[in-house]
């Protein structure tokens, strides 16, 4: 989908920082400015325009490290309706989400549904809170020995239910089923590899969210419901530190030579752990292509 297409009302820095946006929280000295970059507005502009058609969310597909996390929240935080978003993670993303919420909207308030905290009570007290509020919940605690998680979760009526690293959903074990009969208004998969073997991939994606009609054979059609971009756009390329490859050989000694050389023989069982690392006498360079 080409930046320069419109894609429904703009998305300006007052807006956001209208909403709680903290421009100015992480300065330090002369830094500049934290704020989103052009295609991260971008995103949050479709991501708006597919809330308000009759998709009521989509696929966002963006290479991990564009900012999916961001685009998010700040789709979150502009919804004039304020009520509750409902974020299915990995345990190991909880932390990348209570930090940018942080970092980006101190005011937003963030719950854990995990461990100690797993309390429908208090759950329940947080929803009554004013305002938008963020509720992060593992994929495990979905499956059926977690029930008592799932049908807590499914008697919320959430503004929002938004699949982070999404493609786990091809297994369905991790409580798929559960997940699909969540009650929320917009659907949203989160993943820089939504297809990771093959287009069959989509399926649970659209099934999740309840879209059908769309053939993932059909480039056209896909734009409809999933925004894709990578690291080699130029646009986003010229935001990211240039990349350096370098390579060395390693020329090792006769003692280094004879060392590896004794350890690679039958039966040391490095070899085996290696599939047969291969070394080369001349020049004594290390050669791990395999056998």
């Amino acid at each position: 989908m080409p930046e320069e297409e419109d894609v429904g009302p703009p998305v300006t820095q007052e807006q956001l920082e209208a909403v709680g946006f903290a421009s100015d929280a992480n300065r330090r000295g002369t830094s500049p400015r934290q704020e989103l970059a052009p295609y991260q507005v971008y995103g949050v502009r479709w991501m708006r325009r597919q809330e308000s058609c009759s998709m009521h969310g989509g696929i966002l597909g963006d290479d991990m490290g564009i900012g999916k996390t961001i685009q998010t929240l700040s789709t979150i935080m502009l919804d004039a309706d304020k009520s509750a978003t409902l974020v299915v993670c990995p345990i190991a993303a909880f932390h990348s989400w209570e930090t940018d919420a942080k970092k980006f909207f101190p005011k937003l308030p963030v719950y854990v549904w995990h461990g100690k905290t797993r309390n429908e009570n208090a759950l329940d007290s947080f929803l009554q809170q004013a305002g938008p509020v963020l509720v992060l919940i593992n994929y495990e605690a979905f499956q059926d020995r977690a029930m008592h998680a799932s049908a807590v979760m499914k008697e919320v009526q959430w503004r929002r239910v938004v699949l982070d690293e999404a493609h786990k959903m091809s297994n369905r074990a991790f409580g798929f089923d559960n997940i699909r009969q969540l009650q929320a208004l917009y659907r949203w998969c989160l993943s820089g590899t939504p297809m990771q073997n093959k287009v069959e991939d989509f399926e649970p994606l659209f099934e999740f969210l309840r879209i059908k009609g769309i053939d993932p054979y059909d480039g056209d059609a896909m734009k409809s419901v999933c925004l894709r971009r990578t690291k080699l756009n130029p646009a986003i390329q010229a935001r990211f530190p240039s990349c350096y490859s370098c390579t060395v050989d390693w020329n090792m000694t006769v003692q280094e030579q004879a060392g590896y050389t004794e350890e690679c023989t039958p039966g040391s069982g490095f070899k085996e752990c290696t599939k047969g690392p291969r070394f080369t006498t001349a020049g004594r360079k290390l050669d791990f292509s395999g056998t």
